[in-house]
């Protein structure tokens, strides 16, 4: 039977390129045909198909199907299993399913200490962290926020230790630890006014607008706005600008 499936999947993807077959077809053959590197390959391109799409209960289907075709092939590939497992909480995410995206995350965590992708395992954070907001888990998105911001910054992903410390912010806000809020706020600008994301820059000075304006500090407030205003300007965002006003 596996020989059949790597067969008709062989002989479609010949004709691939008269667009006949989809994908998710290719896929279906070859993860059940005697080759699992064709059947990993078409799963994963099968998936991005679906993704944009906007189709995430395939993107789940094909995506756990992936993760069951490594453990009967006994392949252990951390690297793959971590973009299984993300792109699977991704697609809960958008879903409304929290609980079931926070477990595929912590799952995927467990294969960037496997992998050493120190990139992968700050997305990951970063995704927890956000999950854990949403539940309403706001002490337990801070340390995951906060290893994040780290590993950003080991790597030089100057824009996205800025994003982490604007959401960092907002929690600390959040649980009513105004001083670290601050202090976080402070941290993201001084990186923000040193990027050239105009639009990032005014997001986090618009933020901190907010952030003072509850702290009933008006002048502040006033002055953070008009930073954020100039640098959605430049970004040319007209809904920046306006949300500052």
């Amino acid at each position: 039977r596996r020989n059949t499936h790597s067969s008709i999947g062989l002989l479609m993807e010949k004709n691939a390129d008269s667009g006949r077959f989809s994908p998710e077809v290719l896929a279906h053959h070859f993860s059940n045909g005697s080759d699992p590197e064709k059947g990993l390959y078409y799963l994963d391109i099968a998936a991005q198909h679906a993704s944009f799409l906007h189709q995430h209960e395939v993107v789940i289907k094909l995506y756990v199907r992936a993760q069951e075709l490594l453990k009967e092939a006994k392949l252990h590939r951390p690297a793959d299993e971590w973009k299984f497992g993300f792109q699977l909480a991704q697609s809960f995410y958008i879903q409304g399913q929290l609980e079931k995206a926070k477990s595929y995350l912590e799952n995927a965590l467990q294969m960037t200490r496997q992998s050493g992708d120190s990139l992968s395992r700050g997305e990951t954070l970063v995704k927890l962290g956000d999950v854990c907001s949403d539940l309403g888990l706001l002490p337990e998105a801070i340390p995951y926020y906060e290893e994040a911001i780290e590993l950003f910054k080991e790597n030089d992903e100057n824009e996205g230790v800025i994003r982490v410390i604007n959401a960092l912010s907002i929690i600390y806000t959040q649980i009513g630890d105004f001083d670290q809020a601050k202090e976080a706020f402070q941290r993201g600008i001084e990186r923000a006014e040193e990027s050239t994301d105009y639009q990032l820059a005014g997001m986090i000075h618009s933020n901190f607008g907010i952030f003072n304006s509850l702290q009933n500090d008006t002048e502040a407030a006033i002055s953070a706005y008009l930073s954020s205003i100039f640098y959605f300007d430049q970004a040319g965002s007209l809904e920046g600008v306006a949300h500052s006003y």
